[in-house]
């Protein structure tokens, strides 16, 4: 009579891991952020009724810039920044004479897009400022 050869036990099977829902998944992420603060300390609007130069504005704005550029999503001090976006929007800088100006204000504000995305920190009013002042810079 032929024997039969045993079967050998399989190892168990691991469970499925039971699925993360994406608002859980969020919160993961939210906990795992990071912020770096923002240096950038310095006032762009100016005293009332006394707007800052170019000569006085440039190197802010350029600071800014510079310092946003270095940023990334997970890393920006979301509450800071809205703080800078009420200062670029306000109209002593948004609408200031100089198109250097101007056109600093827009790169900053760009960039404050890209790093709030897909939750833009401008107002309804704030983005139509924006919006018209793009339209009609020629920078």
């Amino acid at each position: 009579m032929p024997t039969r050869a045993k079967k050998k036990a399989l190892p168990p099977t691991p469970s499925p891991e039971p699925e993360v829902a994406a608002e859980d998944e969020d919160e993961v992420v939210e906990e795992e952020r990071e912020e770096i603060p923002l240096k950038f300390k310095h006032s762009l609007i100016g005293r009332p009724g006394k707007p800052l130069t170019s000569k006085e504005i440039y190197p802010h704005l350029r600071s800014l810039l510079a310092e946003l550029r270095e940023l990334d999503q997970y890393t920006a001090p979301l509450e800071r920044i809205k703080e800078v976006v009420v200062e670029l929007c306000n109209d002593n800088v948004i609408e200031h004479r100089d198109k250097g100006v101007q056109a600093l204000v827009a790169c900053c504000i760009a960039d404050i897009l890209r790093l709030t995305a897909p939750d833009a920190p401008l107002t309804k009013p704030q983005m139509k400022v924006y919006g018209s002042f793009q339209k009609t810079s020629s920078v």
